[in-house]
């Protein structure tokens, strides 16, 4: 059982910086819960280090006080700066499928390629502007085909990001899927 807790608490760091290390890795809204239930259940291991040390403690003391631990719980925040240009030509070429304008693929498509996107990016954008285009358009063949079993609309794709199993639910009119 020494190796278990030296294992554990090896390394350990306080609360405090634990806090600072996830703030200065670029994390927002850290959140830290103390776990001390972890170390008053090592008293019925009887490891013999872990009794040393609650040996040492001051009086009334717990180990707990002392050693914990944690469950962190953060958010990677993004600001403006995360996004390149390769990105915004992305998205352009994504909206311009959604929008069918032909002249601004083409621009886009082509300043995409300058700023060396691969095809493949390019490729994911087109394919996430077309879901986007046409989730709209397969709503409404779904209510054709329920109201006069026309037979128009293609299959729902549960993989489908943009619609996914939402697709087989109604939603409210102007989202994606209704």
């Amino acid at each position: 059982m020494v190796e278990a807790l030296v294992g554990c608490i090896a390394g350990a760091a306080l609360v405090s910086e634990t806090e600072r290390f996830a703030q200065e890795a670029g994390l927002a809204d850290v959140r830290l819960k103390a776990k001390k239930d972890y170390m008053e259940a090592m008293t019925d291991w009887q490891d013999p280090l872990y009794l040393k040390i609650v040996e040492h403690l001051p009086p009334g003391a717990k180990a707990s006080d002392y050693v914990t631990s944690l469950e962190v719980s953060a958010t990677k925040a993004v600001s403006a700066a995360d996004y390149s240009a390769a990105v915004d030509e992305l998205v352009a070429m994504g909206a311009a499928i959604a929008a069918n304008c032909e002249p601004c693929l083409k621009y886009h498509y082509q300043q995409a390629q300058q700023l060396g996107v691969s095809k493949a990016d390019m490729a994911r954008a087109v394919q996430m502007g077309a879901k986007v285009k046409e989730s709209p358009h397969q709503a409404i063949l779904r209510l054709a085909d329920k109201l006069t079993g026309a037979g128009l609309a293609q299959p729902v794709d549960s993989s489908d990001r943009c619609c996914g199993p939402k697709a087989e639910k109604p939603a409210a009119a102007g989202r994606c899927c209704g």
